[in-house]
């Protein structure tokens, strides 16, 4: 019951952060600035889209352990179906993916410090509006929900490029 209660206070506890692999990118059809990502998180690939193309190469991506929103409800960007979201912070006109520790294992779930760990059954499919809601914040070069840090396996979770700024 304690539990339920946590979870219906918070609605970052909806959120459903894990490590993926970067397996494969493609230029979206479609779009200019899209990339079509093939991405493992563990179980499967998924394939998301992204709009990282003026801030990383293809070559930049591939084999890249990032952190995305599984849960987020599928949606179809230009014609391509999204499984997920890729999180980043965005500075300005730049934009920095969020990195797990070095030693984090693909499908490892995020955690937020002195929140409870989350379960696989604490998730449920959510929209894009419900994630806008949460404001995670890049800050110090640490990733943090309020003043709460989220890590990986206790290990902060990173900023590439050291960007500082709101996720999205």
């Amino acid at each position: 019951i304690e539990r339920f209660d946590i979870l219906g206070k918070d609605p970052v506890l909806s959120l459903e952060m894990r490590v993926g692999e970067i397996r494969n990118v493609e230029d979206h059809p479609k779009a200019d600035k899209l990339y079509v990502i093939k991405l493992f998180d563990g179980k499967r690939e998924r394939q998301l889209v992204a709009g990282l193309k003026q801030h990383y190469t293809k070559e930049e991506l591939i084999g890249k352990k990032v952190i995305f929103l599984a849960n987020l409800k599928p949606a179809v960007i230009r014609k391509k179906e999204s499984e997920g979201m890729l999180l980043a912070v965005s500075q300005g006109e730049k934009v920095g993916l969020l990195l797990p520790p070095e030693d984090a294992n693909i499908g490892d779930l995020v955690e937020i410090d002195s929140f409870p760990k989350p379960t696989e059954e604490d998730f449920e499919i959510i929209t894009i509006e419900q994630f806008k809601k949460v404001k995670l914040e890049g800050k110090s070069g640490k990733v943090v929900y309020r003043t709460h840090i989220l890590k990986v396996e206790n290990s902060p979770i990173k900023i590439d490029k050291n960007l500082e700024g709101l996720v999205s």
